[in-house]
C-alpha cells in the first residue's frame, strides 16, 4: 500500500511493520545501520522507491484484495491512519487492511504481497512466507492485537493464500529487539553494520560521499582487511576464468546444434540473437546460457 505522508512522518517515531526484520538485523533488502541513519535524519529514506518491483505492487494491489475478497467471502475495509501499539511506544504500523465476515464480525488482519519467484513461500494455509513478511506480519500482531492475519499472495501469476497466527515467544523477541534499536536511536549509539550484507558497500558509500583531503597511515587492521579483499578478488578472478572454460569446452562439444540437454531438466542453448540498430550497427550474435527446459531430453541426439 502506498503511504500517506502523515504515515511516513509517523515512521521516525517508530518502528513499522515493514521496518521489523531491518530493525532486528536480518532483512534481505535493508541493514539495521541503515535504518537507523534514516530514523535519525541521517540518510534519507528509501521507502519512496520508484522501481519496477514497488510499481507492480502498488498496481497489482486492488487486484489482489479483491480475489482475497472473493475467496474468503470477507469484507475488507481499508484503514488510513498509522496504528501506534498501546502497549510500547515505539510500535505503529499501516495494515493493508482488515476483514471481518459477512456480519461485520470475526475480525482479521489482511496484509497483501506480490512476488515474482516463489521463494520463502511454503504450503498454502500455513505460515511460511518469506521472513521479512512473516516479521512484518508478527509485528502488526502485537500492534493491532488481532487474533490473526490472512496473507494473499500473487506469486508468478498463482494468487496463494497464507494464515499468521500469535506466537508468544517470537512476539517478546520482536518487542525486545525494536525496543533496543530504537533505544539506539535515541541514543545516538549505531548498530555495526553487516558487511556480508549486500547492500553494505552502498550505505558506506552514503554514509561518506565525499573527501576531506586527510591522509592516513593504514593500521594493522585496515592492512588485513585489504589483503583479504585482494584474496577474494583474486579468488573471484581465478573462479571466473575456470567458469568461462568450462562454457567454451561445453560449447565446442556442442559445435553448432541449438540445444545440450541434460537429465535434470537443465539445458545449455544456443540461440542466434539479432542486436537492432540505435546507435550502434546492427549485429547478429549467438547468447548460449542455462535455461528451464522440461522437455529437453525429447528429441535431443547425444554426442
Amino acid at each position: 500500500m502506498a503511504l500517506t505522508a502523515e504515515q511516513i512522518l509517523n515512521r521516525s517515531k517508530g518502528v513499522g511493520g515493514s521496518e521489523c526484520a531491518m530493525a532486528l538485523g536480518v532483512s534481505k533488502f535493508k541493514t539495521a545501520r541503515e535504518l537507523y541513519h534514516e530514523k535519525r535524519g541521517e540518510l534519507e529514506s528509501t521507502f519512496l522507491d520508484d522501481s519496477d518491483v514497488i510499481w507492480w505492487g502498488n498496481a497489482l494491489e486492488p487486484i489482489v484484495r479483491q480475489k482475497y475478497a472473493e475467496t474468503t467471502g470477507r469484507i475488507v475495509r481499508l484503514p488510513q491512519e498509522t496504528q501506534f501499539s498501546a502497549e510500547h511506544d515505539f510500535m505503529l504500523c499501516h495494515v493493508d487492511g482488515v476483514s471481518e465476515d459477512q456480519n461485520g464480525h470475526d475480525p482479521r488482519g489482511y496484509e497483501g504481497k506480490t512476488a515474482f519467484l516463489s521463494t520463502g513461500w511454503g504450503e498454502e494455509y500455513t505460515d511460511q512466507i518469506p521472513e521479512d513478511y512473516l516479521l512484518q506480519v508478527h509485528h502488526n500482531l502485537i500492534v493491532t492485537q488481532l487474533p490473526a492475519f490472512d496473507v494473499m499472495s500473487l506469486i508468478d501469476r498463482r494468487f496463494r493464500m497464507y494464515c499468521v497466527e500469535p506466537d508468544k515467544e517470537l512476539h517478546e523477541m520482536i518487542i525486545e529487539g525494536e525496543r533496543e534499536f530504537m533505544r539506539r536511536v535515541r541514543e545516538g549509539d549505531p548498530p555495526p553494520l553487516d558487511y556480508q550484507h549486500k547492500t553494505a558497500l552502498d550505505v558506506v558509500r552514503k554514509l561518506y560521499p565525499g573527501t576531506n583531503g586527510v591522509r592516513l597511515i593504514a593500521n594493522e587492521d585496515q592492512t588485513k582487511w585489504r589483503e583479504l579483499m585482494q584474496a577474494a578478488a583474486a579468488a573471484e578472478s581465478k573462479a571466473k576464468a575456470e567458469k568461462e572454460g568450462w562454457k567454451a569446452r561445453l560449447l565446442e562439444s556442442m559445435s553448432e546444434a541449438a540445444l545440450l540437454a541434460f537429465p535434470d531438466g537443465k539445458a545449455f542453448r544456443r540461440q542466434e540473437t539479432k542486436r537492432a540498430a540505435y546507435t550502434v550497427d546492427a549485429s547478429v550474435y549467438v547468447d548460449s546460457r542455462f535455461v528451464n527446459d522440461p522437455l529437453a531430453t525429447k528429441g535431443a541426439t547425444r554426442k
